[in-house]
């Protein structure tokens, strides 16, 4: 007699599955199995967690389709005629989202069961869930525009903060910036005064002059065409520029710039 599967349980019951952002989260997928012949006749189970629409039988793809299996003492403990097994699938945070207003929101996620002994493989059983979308970004920690004169900008030079797309979800970025305290219309505090917003540029191309960069505020500006992707390593750059006003500053200066993502 073959061996059957049964009762199979993502992250025991959840209906959905929340991501964790830059790195893998732990999915559970349990079941029951059976043989007739006695638990110890089974040799082997197999369990597979993908969207849907993609289908068991497709190649493992960490967007989209994973695969463990292995003897059943990695995976199970029983007695007579039955036992559990129990699988856990490391799944990227880009994996695909299945949720309410998701590129797949008309499918879903299964994990599916097979246990096998001498004869072949049993019967399969299965289990659904939702794989919620996480929007989420890192980005460069420092911005360092150097040493610079008073009265003096950065011109079409540079400085680089790296965003790196976090989620499973293609993104924009919203920006603004303040001094020390937010909506307080500084782009940085110094040793000696203050200078404003409109001093600290942005820029999404490179070599671009100050004078015809963005002007940073205190109220978020979305990049509508910012459109990172998801994957394992999606990141784009924004280019920062900073000029000076010619009297009243000194000193050692700083600020915050803050980078939201949003669903893009």
């Amino acid at each position: 007699t073959l061996p059957v599967a049964s009762s199979v349980s993502i992250d025991s019951g959840a209906s959905s599955i929340n991501l964790t952002e830059g790195t893998t989260k732990s999915v559970s997928c349990a079941a029951t199995v059976t043989d007739d012949d006695g638990y110890d006749d089974i040799t082997t189970v197999a369990a597979k967690l993908y969207r849907t629409a993609v289908g068991a039988g497709a190649g493992d793809d960490n967007s989209n389709h994973y695969t463990l299996s292995g003897d059943k003492e990695d995976y199970c403990s029983g007695s007579d005629t039955s036992g559990t097994c129990t699988f856990s699938f490391s799944v990227q945070f880009y994996a695909d989202p299945t949720d309410a207003g998701s590129a797949y929101e008309s499918d879903s996620w299964t994990c599916q069961v097979t246990p096998s002994d001498s004869d072949g493989a049993g019967t399969a059983a299965t289990d659904t869930i939702e794989m919620n979308t996480l929007t989420a970004l890192n980005v460069t920690s420092a911005l360092n525009y150097g040493t610079l004169s008073l009265g003096a900008d950065t011109g079409s030079g540079d400085t680089t903060a790296t965003v790196t797309n976090t989620g499973n979800n293609q993104i924009d970025i919203q920006l603004d910036g303040y001094g020390s305290i937010d909506g307080d219309g500084y782009a940085m505090v110094c040793t000696i005064s203050n200078f404003a917003l409109s001093y600290e540029r942005y820029s999404l191309s490179a070599s671009t002059a100050w004078s015809s960069k963005t002007q940073l505020t205190d109220t978020a500006a979305t990049l509508s065409s910012f459109n990172l992707a998801k994957g394992a390593s999606s990141t784009k750059a924004v280019y920062w520029g900073l000029g000076l006003p010619s009297t009243g500053i000194g000193g050692t200066c700083s600020g915050k710039i803050n980078f939201t993502a949003i669903s893009g």
